[in-house]
C-alpha cells in the first residue's frame, strides 16, 4: 500500500511541473536546483494532444473554448511555454492590445521574480517584445534565472550568442536545447532553420526528418525540410522532383486536416512556385473548413488620420479579418461598389479604434452627392478621435464643389481654423507605448503637422470665399496659406491667381498661375488660367516686360502662355491647346430614355458628332455653362451634331426644378450610370464623340472667356473630320 500511494504522489508532481511542449520545470528556481531533464513519458502525450486542440480551436476562432483547455493545461503544468505562448495569442485576438498582454506577464514576473517563463514567453513573442521593446533584456533574465540543462534556457543562451554574432556559440546552445528535449518541435526546428542560415544543409535536413519521424503531423517540419533542401541545390530539377514526389505522398495520404492542407497550400505555392496546384488545395481547405484560420492573423500598421496624426494599429484575429475585408473593398474598382462595401462593415461589430480606422476611409470615398451622410459620419468620426478634426476638411471641401452648400462649406472651414489655430499637444493613443510615442512623434513634429493642417485650413477657408465672390477675405486667408506647409498648394496657388484677376491684379495673377503650371505642367488647369490672365492685362510696356520675365523663369509655358489683346490671337491659342489634346478612346456603348421619352442608344449615333455633358443643377460652374451650350446648339442644330445633356443629381426634384426654368432644347437624361461608365468624377465635364464614335476630347470645368470658343474649335473639327 505504501508504494503504491508513493507512486500516485510522483504522478501528481510531475503533472504539476510538466512544460507543455516536453520540458519539465519547477515553479522556482533556487540558485542550485536544476529541474530534470526528461519529461513523463505518461504525461507529455495527453497534454500534447490537448494543445493541439486548443490551438485547433483557435484557427477556427474559438477563442472561449481554446481559452478553457489552455488554462486547464497551466492548472496541470503551470509552466507549460507551449500553452502559454497560445494563451498570448488568444488575449491578444480578444483585446487588440499588446500592451495590455505584455503587463499580465509583467504582473506575473513581478509576482514570481525568480521564475523564468515570464519573460521567456515576452522574449518569445514579437507582439509582447514590440509593446515591451526590451527583448534583449528578457533573453538575458531568462537565461539568468535557469541552469543550463533546461532547454528553454539554452534556447536564450543561444539567441543571445547570435545577437553577439558568436554563431559557433549559439549553435551549440540550439544543439543543446534540442537534445536536452528532442520532441519539443519548436525547439528542433529553431535549430533546423539555424543550421540552413550557416548553410550547414545536411545536418539541418536530418534533424527535420528526425522530428517528422517522431511527429508526423508536425506538418510545419517538412516545410523547413523541403526549404532545406532546395536551398542546399537551388532550382535543380532533380531536387525540385524529389520536393514534389514528397510533396505528392503527402497530399495522397487519407486525413485531410486543415493543417495538412495549409501545408500543402504553402508549400506549392511558395516552395515550388506552382500557383494553380496551391489553389486547388486553397479551395479545399476553404471548402472543408470555411472557418479555419479566419481569426488567428496577425499585423500592425502606422497611419496618420486627417489630421495628421499618428496613429498605431494593431490587427489580431478579428480584427485582422475585418481589416483583410477592408483592404479588399478599397481594391475594388467602382466607387459606389467601394461604399457599398464599407458601409456594410461599419454595420459590424468592431471596436473603436478599428471603427474610426473605417471611418475615416469611408469619408474619403464619398463627394458632393453625399453631403448629409458626410456631415454624419464625419461628426461619428469626431466622437471616436476627437483630434482628428482633419474629417472637416473633407467634408468642406466636397461643399465648396456645390454652389447651394458655400455657406455650411465656410462654417467647417471656419471650425477648421479655429482648431488648428494653436497646437495643442497631442493625446498618446492607449496602445501606443509612452517611449515610442515621443521617439516618433515628439514635440517638433507635432509643430510641424499643426502648421501642415493650418495651410490646409486657410487654402480651405480662402477657396470657400472665392466661391461666394468674397475676394478680399478670400485673398487675406489664401496668403495664409504657407506653401512651406500646404501639401494643396497647386489648389491655393490657383484659387489665389484667380482671386487676385477678380481684384484687378492681372499681372500677380498671372505669376500665381504660373506657379501651377511650371509645378504641376502644361496640361493644368493653370495653364488656360495663364492665357486668359495674360489676355485682360494692358500691354504697356512694364506688363509687357514683366511677362517675358515670368516666361523666362517658367520655361514650361513659355510656348503655351499667348499674351495678347486680340480676340483671334486667343482663338489661335486655344486651336493650338485643342489640337493637342485630341485623343482617340473606345466608346462604352449606352442606352437611356429623356426626360421628354426619347430613347437613344449612343452606338445608333455614329455619323454623327456627340457632345455630351455631365452637370448637376446644384454645380455652379455648371448652371453658368448652360446658357452656352443652348447658344452651341442653336448654332449648330442644322449641322450632324447631337447634344446629349447628362444630369448627375441626387434629387432628381431639384433637378426638374432647374430644367423646368431653363428650359433646354436638347435632350435631357438622368445619367449617373453613364457618368461612372465614362470615369466622370469632376462637374461640369464634356465627352466628345467624333463621327467614328470614338471619344475625341474631353474638357473639365467651366471658364466664361473660354469655355464657348474652345467647344466650337472641337466641334469644327470633329465636323471636318471623314
Amino acid at each position: 500500500m505504501k508504494r503504491a500511494h508513493l507512486a500516485f504522489t510522483l504522478c501528481g508532481m510531475a503533472v504539476l511541473v510538466l512544460l507543455g511542449e516536453g520540458s519539465p520545470l519547477q515553479a522556482q528556481f533556487p540558485s542550485k536546483s536544476k529541474p530534470p531533464s526528461t519529461p513523463s513519458k505518461k504525461i507529455q502525450p495527453e497534454i500534447q494532444e490537448q494543445l493541439r486542440r486548443a490551438e485547433d480551436l483557435f484557427e477556427f476562432g474559438k477563442f472561449d473554448e481554446a481559452l478553457a483547455v489552455c488554462d486547464k493545461i497551466l492548472r496541470q503544468a503551470p509552466q507549460a511555454v507551449g500553452a502559454h505562448r497560445l494563451y498570448v495569442r488568444i488575449r491578444l485576438a480578444q483585446t487588440s492590445n499588446p500592451f495590455v498582454v505584455a503587463d499580465e506577464y509583467r504582473a506575473k514576473m513581478a509576482a514570481e521574480p525568480k521564475n523564468p517563463v515570464y519573460p521567456l514567453v515576452l522574449a518569445l513573442e514579437p507582439y509582447l517584445t514590440f509593446a515591451t521593446q526590451d527583448g534583449e533584456e528578457l533573453y538575458i533574465k531568462t537565461a539568468e534565472l535557469t541552469p543550463l540543462d533546461w532547454a528553454w534556457g539554452q534556447y536564450a543562451l543561444g539567441w543571445l550568442k547570435k545577437q553577439q554574432g558568436d554563431h559557433e556559440a549559439a549553435l551549440a546552445a540550439f544543439r543543446k536545447a534540442a537534445e536536452l528535449e528532442p520532441e519539443n518541435a519548436s525547439l528542433v526546428q529553431y535549430l533546423a532553420r539555424f543550421l540552413v542560415q550557416r548553410k550547414q544543409f545536411d545536418e539541418a535536413m536530418a534533424v527535420c526528418q528526425k522530428l517528422i519521424r517522431a511527429n508526423p503531423h508536425r506538418y510545419s517540419a517538412y516545410l523547413d525540410l523541403w526549404k532545406a533542401q532546395l536551398a542546399q541545390t537551388g532550382t535543380n530539377p532533380e531536387t525540385v522532383r524529389q520536393v514534389e514526389k514528397e510533396l505528392e505522398a503527402l497530399n495522397a495520404r487519407p486525413e485531410r486536416s486543415p493543417r495538412l492542407l495549409q501545408c500543402l497550400a504553402e508549400a506549392y505555392g511558395t516552395i515550388l512556385n506552382q500557383p494553380d496546384k496551391a489553389e486547388t488545395v486553397t479551395a479545399e481547405l476553404r471548402k472543408t473548413y470555411p472557418d479555419w484560420g479566419k481569426f488567428s492573423g496577425t499585423d500592425y500598421l502606422w497611419i496618420q488620420n486627417q489630421t495628421g496624426l499618428v496613429r498605431r494599429y494593431f490587427f489580431f484575429g478579428p480584427r485582422k479579418f475585418s481589416y483583410n475585408r477592408l483592404k479588399e473593398a478599397l481594391e475594388l474598382p467602382d466607387r459606389n461598389a467601394r461604399i457599398t462595401a464599407l458601409e456594410t462593415l461599419t454595420k459590424e461589430p468592431l471596436d473603436d479604434q478599428f471603427r474610426g480606422l473605417l471611418f475615416d476611409h469611408l469619408l474619403q470615398q464619398y463627394d458632393a452627392n453625399d453631403l448629409a451622410k458626410m456631415e454624419t459620419l464625419a461628426a461619428q468620426t469626431v466622437q471616436l478621435d476627437p483630434e482628428n478634426v482633419g474629417v472637416y476638411y473633407l467634408v468642406g471641401t466636397q461643399m465648396a464643389n456645390r454652389q447651394d452648400m458655400l455657406k455650411p462649406a465656410l462654417g467647417y472651414a471656419e471650425k477648421l481654423v479655429a482648431a488648428t489655430k494653436t497646437m495643442t499637444p497631442a493625446k498618446r493613443p492607449d496602445n501606443f507605448d509612452e517611449r515610442a510615442w515621443k521617439a516618433d512623434f515628439g514635440e517638433a513634429k507635432q509643430q510641424a503637422n499643426q502648421q501642415i493642417q493650418q495651410a490646409k485650413a486657410f487654402s480651405l477657408l480662402g477657396r470657400v470665399l472665392f466661391e461666394m465672390g468674397d475676394y478680399a477675405q478670400a485673398e487675406a486667408a489664401l496668403r495664409k496659406a504657407n506653401p512651406m506647409y500646404d501639401p494643396t498648394w497647386g489648389g491655393t496657388a490657383y484659387h489665389l491667381g484667380l482671386t487676385l484677376d477678380k481684384l484687378g491684379k492681372p499681372l500677380e495673377a498671372a505669376e500665381k498661375l504660373a506657379q501651377v503650371v511650371a509645378e504641376y505642367g502644361s496640361e493644368s488647369s493653370g495653364h488656360s488660367a495663364v492665357t486668359q490672365t495674360g489676355a485682360r492685362i494692358d500691354y504697356g510696356a512694364r506688363a509687357a516686360q514683366a511677362l517675358r520675365n515670368l516666361e523666362k523663369r517658367y520655361p514650361t509655358i513659355k510656348t503655351r502662355t499667348v499674351v495678347t489683346t486680340t480676340h483671334s490671337e486667343v482663338t489661335e491659342g486655344l486651336r493650338g491647346y485643342v489640337a493637342k489634346n485630341f485623343i482617340r478612346e473606345e466608346p462604352r456603348d449606352f442606352e437611356l430614355t429623356s426626360l421628354t421619352g426619347r430613347r437613344i442608344r449612343l452606338s445608333e449615333l455614329r455619323g454623327k458628332v456627340v457632345l455630351m455633358n455631365f452637370w448637376a443643377s446644384w454645380c455652379g460652374p455648371c448652371v453658368a455653362e448652360f446658357p452656352h451650350l443652348k447658344a452651341l446648339f442653336h448654332k449648330y442644330r442644322k449641322e450632324d451634331v447631337e447634344f446629349l445633356s447628362m444630369n448627375t443629381d441626387q434629387n432628381r426634384e431639384a433637378a426638374r426644378a432647374f430644367l423646368d426654368q431653363e428650359r433646354p432644347v436638347f435632350p435631357v437624361f438622368f445619367g449617373q450610370g453613364v457618368q461612372a461608365l465614362y470615369r466622370v468624377k469632376g462637374i461640369p465635364h464634356t465627352v466628345f464623340f467624333g463621327r467614328d464614335g470614338k471619344v475625341r476630347y474631353r474638357s473639365v470645368g467651366f471658364s466664361p472667356d473660354q469655355t464657348e470658343a474652345e467647344f466650337q474649335i472641337v466641334l469644327e473639327e470633329l465636323l471636318h473630320e471623314p
